[in-house]
């Protein structure tokens, strides 16, 4: 199965990427998503969640911890692997060439 990756790093295309994720599901890809920088205001967004959460037989969401320090997200959800820079590019160096990473 192929991956979509996503970099998303400021919350401002939201409805973008809940769009990409769900037509990338119907076509039969995995998603990884990796949140850095703003991008993790979206765990406080429930509409968000509730997109990523619906679709989490496909979707794995790996959130930079120190971005959630330092812009204040004290909520953690328990589905999604809050960890280090080392998960984005541990995200990156797997991909193979049948997948695809769009950075937002």
């Amino acid at each position: 199965m192929p991956c979509l990756a996503l970099i998303i790093t400021d919350a401002q295309y939201k409805e973008n990427i809940k769009l990409l994720i769900d037509s990338a599901v119907k076509s039969g890809y995995s998603i990884k998503c990796f949140l850095t920088d703003r991008g993790v205001l979206l765990t406080a967004d429930e509409w968000f969640v509730k997109c990523l959460l619906s679709n989490s037989n496909n979707v794995s969401v790996d959130i930079c911890e120190y971005s959630c320090n330092i812009n204040g997200i004290k909520e953690r959800i328990t589905q999604f692997n809050y960890s280090s820079q080392f998960e984005n590019a541990k995200t990156v160096h797997d991909l193979s060439e049948e997948d695809r990473l769009i950075n937002f």
